[in-house]
């Protein structure tokens, strides 16, 4: 599923007349853009936009499904929010700039028996800033030190996996799940944990 999201101050006209008015039917007159994905997801094209100006696709967010970018239905789970950053022709060129994970999903993952522990962190990557936010489910009640313990193992692991790459480095280590695994398995070895999650990425 694709959802393409209007530009600040952008409004949405409906014409609640039983007739369109001549000369305000602009969707006819709106051309047609490929989007292309980010170079770290393959530069597939995962949609199609109209606009009727090549400027005003400029800076547009779309929402895609991670799963449509890695072609893995596990992750399904979670939205990526792709920025148009330029064109060439009729196709669009993106960056990544962030994913959350469904609340839905999140929500599964929690017991009556396990414990929450959120993280937020800002890390300076070598291109981009990015703020994360993380949480682990541990597999049974923590008290408030381990979860304190946990909080700062998972700020630490992730400052020191993500911090000295770049973009789309960091964007893989997180999306391969690489960085989930390394902090659940130094976690593990401090309390029982059942799962390590991304909730969600901001870049700057």
């Amino acid at each position: 599923m694709v959802e393409i999201m209007q530009q600040p101050g952008e409004t949405k006209k409906t014409d609640t007349s039983a007739k369109p008015k001549a000369g305000k039917d602009t969707w006819s007159k709106k051309s047609w853009y490929a989007v292309s994905m980010p170079d770290v997801f393959g530069s597939d094209v995962i949609a199609e936009v109209p606009s009727l100006k090549e400027s005003a696709l400029i800076g547009r967010i779309i929402n895609v499904s991670l799963s449509e970018l890695t072609k893995n239905y596990k992750h399904m789970h979670t939205t990526v929010k792709l920025k148009i950053t330029g064109l060439d022709g009729k196709k669009a060129k993106t960056e990544y700039a962030g994913q959350e994970l469904l609340k839905d999903s999140l929500a599964r993952l929690i017991r009556r028996w396990s414990s929450r522990v959120d993280s937020i962190q800002d890390i300076q990557l070598k291109d981009k800033k990015m703020r994360l936010k993380m949480v682990i489910i541990t597999a049974k009640k923590a008290n408030t030190s381990i979860r304190e313990t946990l909080r700062a193992l998972t700020i630490k692991t992730a400052g020191e996996m993500l911090g000295n790459k770049t973009r789309d480095e960091a964007v893989m280590d997180i999306n391969t799940e690489k960085l989930q695994r390394a902090i659940h398995e130094s976690a593990s070895k401090i309390f029982p944990v059942r799962s390590v999650e991304v909730r969600k990425v901001e870049v700057k």
